[in-house]
């Protein structure tokens, strides 16, 4: 079993990055976390096939509007069996909030522009 620490840099808070990874996760069969950070960035640290962390990776590379992935580090080493399911680690309560509305109003944006 591979582990992996990702860190995403770019437009990937507020647009529903957080909940596309967490869905391919489970597509993958990947098992791990993935959370916002304060400096705007995402952590993800996950754990499953080499081949199945590797298309989430290019997943996430491939990312398309509203997400914008700038950068992105990625380590792997090898994994423990730590994590049992994929879920998202959440903030504080007005942060969470906050980033689900901003969220529907990028998604109504899009239903407008079409």
């Amino acid at each position: 079993m591979q582990c992996a620490n990702i860190r995403v840099y770019g437009v990937v808070q507020g647009v529903g990055f957080c909940h596309m990874v967490r869905n391919k996760a489970h597509h993958l069969r990947i098992t791990g976390y993935v959370k916002n950070l304060e400096d705007a960035s995402v952590e993800i640290k996950c754990e499953g096939k080499k081949e199945n962390i590797a298309e989430l990776v290019e997943i996430i590379r491939k990312s398309k509007d509203p997400v914008y992935v700038d950068n992105m580090d990625v380590k792997y080493f090898e994994g423990d069996g730590e994590f049992n399911t994929f879920q998202i680690i959440v903030g504080d309560l007005a942060s969470e909030m906050m980033e689900g509305f901003d969220t529907y109003c990028m998604y109504l944006e899009q239903l407008n522009s079409k």
